[in-house]
């Protein structure tokens, strides 16, 4: 499944503070390249803040920014199932893709998360 990051500090999600370059992973098997991340355990109140910052309100709701999904991934060498947040539109940033505008990556690095806060946003 291809990760697809902008170029160009170009944040689309609403809920997202800053204006860096936007990494989207799009549920489109057999494209990109194996991905590389971290994975991390959250109780119930750390979902719900993962879910508020990448948009999503449950499964199929219109208004998703992203869509959160179940997949296997390999932790310590054994398969273990974790949550992603994949793009509930991928059009766009295939689009992007194809335009030259965006690149598929293995891992998102924090030279690539960094950004100038988003007119309207307060970080503290």
């Amino acid at each position: 499944m291809p990760l697809v990051v902008q170029l160009e500090a170009n944040c689309s999600n609403p809920n997202c503070p800053y204006l860096h370059r936007m990494a989207a992973l799009v549920d489109v098997r057999g494209k990109g390249q194996q991905i590389q991340g971290e994975v991390f355990r959250v109780d119930r109140a750390g979902l719900k803040a993962l879910d508020t910052l990448e948009g999503y309100s449950g499964p199929g709701d219109p208004e998703n920014v992203y869509e959160r999904k179940t997949i296997a991934v390999q932790l310590d060498g054994e398969i273990v199932k974790a949550f992603v947040y994949f793009a509930a539109n991928s059009r766009p940033h295939l689009q992007e893709l194809q335009d030259g505008l965006a690149e598929t990556v293995a891992e998102y690095t924090l030279d690539m998360a960094k950004g100038e806060v988003k007119p309207g946003f307060e970080v503290s």
